[in-house]
C-alpha cells in the first residue's frame, strides 16, 4: 500500500478550515507491521480511515494492489460480547475449517465456546483480528491503544499479531499515543507532529530484540526513545 501525498481539510468549530494533513507520503511494506506515533487528536484516526478507504481524502491517493482488501479496526471493539469466539467468527464466514484454523492463528484455541464481557478488551481485541482475517483482509488498520492490556495480554496479542504477519503474510498498520507499544510491536514507526499531521521521522526496529515489556527497560529501548526525540 502507498499512500501518496495525502491532504485532509475539515472545518473547525469556528467554520474556517482546518488542514489536518497536507502532503503525508509512506509506503506500508507486505507482511510487516507498520505503526504511526502521534499524539491525541491528531488527525491520525482520519488518516487511517483514508488508508483503509472508508473516509475520502481532500487530495492526494491511496494506492492498494488490485484484488488486496484493506479493513479498519476501530478503538471500540467490533466483536459481540453476546456471541462466543466461534459464533462472532461465523458472523463472517461459513467454513468451519476456515475458522478452525483462524482460531488456531490468533491464540483463541481452547476458548471457542468463551464469551468475553465488555471488560474483556485484549479477548475482543483478538475476536476482531480474527474476523478481519475472515474477511480477507491483506492490511488491516487498527486504531487500537495497547495502555489497557496487562503485561500479559499485550505480550500475548504482539506476539499473535507478528505470527500473522509472517504466516499469512499480511500487513498491518497501527496508531499510537506513546512510543512504548509502537517499539515492542512493530517492524517500523513513523513519528509524527500534531495538527498538520506531519511526518518528523522514520524507525526501522531490529526484529532481534525481544518482543516482551522488558524490553522498555533496555539500553536499546532507550536508544530508540533518544531518536525519536531528536526527530
Amino acid at each position: 500500500m502507498i499512500a501518496k501525498n495525502l491532504s485532509k481539510k475539515i472545518s473547525g468549530e469556528s467554520g474556517f478550515s482546518i488542514n489536518l494533513f497536507d502532503g503525508i507520503s509512506f509506503e506500508i511494506p507486505e507482511g510487516k507491521i507498520t505503526s504511526i506515533i502521534a499524539p491525541k487528536k491528531s488527525g491520525k484516526t482520519t488518516l487511517l480511515k483514508i488508508v483503509s478507504g472508508i473516509e475520502k481524502e481532500t487530495g492526494g491517493e491511496v494506492i492498494l494492489s488490485p484484488h488486496k482488501k484493506a479493513v479498519f479496526i476501530p478503538s471500540a471493539s467490533s466483536s459481540l460480547p453476546w456471541f462466543n469466539v466461534k459464533e462472532n467468527l461465523s458472523l463472517v464466514s461459513e467454513k468451519q475449517e476456515l475458522i478452525e484454523e483462524i482460531i488456531k492463528l490468533t491464540g483463541l484455541e481452547g476458548y471457542e465456546h468463551h464469551r468475553p464481557d465488555n471488560e474483556s478488551i485484549g479477548f475482543r481485541f483478538l475476536i476482531t483480528i480474527g474476523m478481519a482475517l475472515l474477511s480477507g483482509a491483506d492490511l488491516i488498520v487498527a486504531d487500537a491503544e495497547f495502555t489497557s492490556f496487562s503485561e500479559g495480554i499485550k505480550e500475548k496479542i504482539i506476539r499473535v499479531l507478528r505470527r500473522i504477519a509472517v504466516k499469512k503474510n499480511i500487513s498491518f498498520l497501527f496508531a499510537f499515543s506513546e512510543a512504548e507499544d509502537a517499539l515492542l510491536l512493530s517492524d517500523r514507526v513513523l513519528v509524527m507532529n500534531s495538527v498538520p499531521l506531519k511526518i518528523r521521522g522514520e524507525l526501522e526496529i531490529d526484529p532481534r530484540h525481544e518482543r516482551k515489556t522488558a524490553f522498555l527497560k533496555s539500553p536499546q529501548f532507550d536508544d530508540y526513545m533518544k531518536k525519536i526525540a531528536s526527530f
